[in-house]
Formats: structure tokens, sequence, C-alpha cells
């Protein structure tokens, strides 16, 4: 990314003013969704991405999330990076995701 393309990126951050990447629909993401569309996209996840989601959204670290259910921490950033892969989201979009499905 050339220098002048960063500075209009930054620009409208700098003016108070709010911008939304072209590829990316403000309606799309997860806090927008309804409780029934978030338990919904849940349903694409296995038991064991859903409970490490639902670890996530109660703010737990990795190492937190494998301590807690006797895992390797490698063994929870693949169940994570599966799930964020599956849903197309990260890892904050997926903690607001379970935190909307209630």
């Amino acid at each position: 990314m050339a220098a002048s393309e960063s500075a209009e990126c930054v620009r409208p951050f700098v003016s108070r003013r709010f911008w939304l990447l072209p590829s990316k629909s403000w309606a799309s993401s997860p806090m927008f969704f309804t409780q029934r569309d978030a338990r919904e996209a849940l349903t694409q996840l296995t038991q064991r991405e859903l409970e490490i989601a639902r670890c996530v959204a109660e703010g737990l670290s990795n190492a937190d999330i494998a301590r807690q259910l006797f895992l390797g921490e490698a063994t929870v950033k693949t169940h994570l990076t599966r799930a964020t892969s599956r849903l197309g989201v990260n890892r904050v979009q997926l903690a607001l995701l379970v935190d909307r499905a209630g």
C-alpha cells in the first residue's frame, strides 16, 4: 500500500467520520445479527469448536482455554482457526456471535 493510500484510509478516522471497507457489508457483521441468526451460524461448528468459542466469549486466552479443557494450546488454536474460518469471522467477531446467541 502506498503512503498516499494509507493516508486516505486514516483520514476518515482523523476527521471522525466512519467508513466501511468496500468488500464488507455492515449488515454481515456479527454485532448486527439477531439472536436467531447467531444461533443458526453457530450450528456450523462442532461441539468442541463451540465449547472453545464460548470460552473465547468469556475472554479466556488460548492458554487458559487449554488448561480449562485439558487440551494442548496448539489444539485450541487449531479448533479456533477452523471455527473462525468456517464462519468467516475473526476471534472478536466469534465472541460477539456467541454472546448474541445467548
